[in-house]
């Protein structure tokens, strides 16, 4: 007795079928999606951790809240760092992947991390860019009348 199954009669022993794009599972796109959402949901974890970083170190009830200890500013830089590492892959990952909706999950996402990063800083004066000290006492204006002016003591 031989084979009972059905042969299609253009399949050949040895030939290949060439399965057009798009019918073959893409292995790329399903774990892009996982990579997305796992990167997003860390990364927005990390944005509510900026906040309370912020709250724990800037407001105090019973006394004024003093400046930050260097583990608490070190914390916060480690831990903005990874909140935007983390949100920037998963916008690229749902970039990369085939829903539009991930893309536009992650870019206000994103956005969020960013703001929360710049407006919520420990310390809160790490942005701010200091005016450049200058001591007049040391230093007094330039004297090029030789001593005979009133404007250049000591000539």
């Amino acid at each position: 007795m031989g084979d009972t199954r059905s042969r299609d009669p253009t399949d050949r022993p040895g030939s290949t079928t060439i399965t057009p794009p798009g019918s073959a599972p893409d292995r790329r796109r399903p774990s892009s999606g996982v990579v997305a959402a796992v990167c997003l949901t860390f990364g927005t974890f990390l944005t509510g951790a900026l906040f309370l970083q912020f709250f724990a170190t800037s407001f105090s009830l019973v006394v004024p809240a003093g400046p930050p200890t260097r583990g608490e500013i070190v914390g916060w830089e480690v831990t903005a760092v990874a909140c935007l590492a983390l949100l920037v892959a998963g916008t690229v990952a749902a970039h990369l992947g085939d829903r539009l909706y991930r893309v536009f999950l992650a870019l206000p996402l994103l956005a969020l991390g960013v703001l929360m990063v710049f407006l919520l800083p420990v310390p809160g004066d790490r942005w701010e860019r200091e005016a450049p000290v200058t001591d007049s006492t040391t230093r007094g204006p330039v004297c090029r009348s030789r001593g005979d002016s009133d404007d250049c003591p000591g000539g």
